[in-house]
């Protein structure tokens, strides 16, 4: 993933925010936790700022990208984490240009003529109704479950 992300980080924080509703799921999930060990920290976009952070992210561009008043970060995989036991917690619409893309892991490992040919799907679907016919309730959710998860270290 290091060189994935050296690639297509490079303008990471210009196009992918902090998803208050992300936030306030990590947040809860952090309870009164002091420390927190940040494992695929990117940018920082979802450190608290109130707690004791340690960010560990692999790659070189992300960590360049993190603002001067971001946790400090390590350079390290989350594989050769020195943890024992783990517990999994909980943790639309913004692949919609190239730009945005370009930082979407799915997005940069798929060739470019596979993309283009789901972005031109997609289009057509939204354009003739098949999309909210078959997706509809999708943008009504309150949540849904991307696979973000809060590991706690105990």
């Amino acid at each position: 993933m290091r060189a994935l992300y050296d690639r297509i980080g490079r303008s990471y924080v210009a196009t992918r925010g902090e998803d208050p509703r992300i936030a306030a799921a990590i947040w809860s999930e952090l309870g009164d936790a002091r420390t927190v060990l940040n494992v695929g920290a990117g940018a920082g976009a979802y450190e608290p700022r109130d707690r004791d952070v340690t960010a560990v992210e692999p790659s070189a561009v992300m960590r360049a990208q993190r603002p001067p008043e971001a946790a400090p970060c390590i350079d390290a995989r989350a594989e050769a984490l020195p943890f024992s036991s783990w517990r999994t917690g909980a943790g639309r619409r913004r692949a919609s240009t190239p730009r945005v893309r370009a930082n979407i892991s799915i997005f940069a490992l798929t060739p470019a003529a596979e993309v283009e040919a789901m972005v031109a799907a997609l289009r057509e679907d939204l354009a003739s109704g098949e999309w909210a016919r078959r997706n509809g309730a999708l943008p009504e959710l309150d949540e849904y479950d991307f696979g973000y998860r809060v590991l706690v270290a105990e």
